[in-house]
C-alpha cells in the first residue's frame, strides 16, 4: 500500500478526533459534568439581517438569526438550568 495514503488517513483521523472532542458542549453549572441532556428548545424570536451590496443588483445577501430558550438537565446530579442561544442561518 502507498505510504502517502496511509499517512494521510492517519492524519485525517487525528484531525477528526480532535475536532470531535474539542467541540463546545454544555457543562453542568452545579457539578461540572459533561453528561448533560437537552430537555427543551423553545423559540423566542427571530431577526432578519440584510447585508446590502453597493446598490447594484444581486450585490447583497441576508441571514436570519433565531433566538431560543434551551433547557438542560445534568445526568449526574439532576440539576436543571436554562440558557438563551442564538443561531444564525
Amino acid at each position: 500500500m502507498n505510504w502517502h495514503l496511509i499517512i494521510g488517513l492517519v492524519l485525517a483521523g487525528a484531525l477528526l478526533t480532535t475536532l470531535w472532542y474539542t467541540r463546545p458542549r454544555p457543562r453542568c453549572p452545579e457539578c461540572g459534568s459533561l453528561q448533560v441532556g437537552q430537555v427543551s428548545k423553545e423559540p423566542l424570536g427571530m431577526r432578519d439581517l440584510d447585508f446590502g451590496g453597493a446598490g447594484g443588483q444581486g450585490g447583497g445577501y441576508s441571514m436570519v438569526q433565531l433566538r431560543y430558550q434551551v433547557t438542560y438537565r445534568c445526568n449526574e446530579c439532576r440539576a436543571k438550568w436554562s440558557k438563551t442561544i442564538t443561531e444564525t442561518h
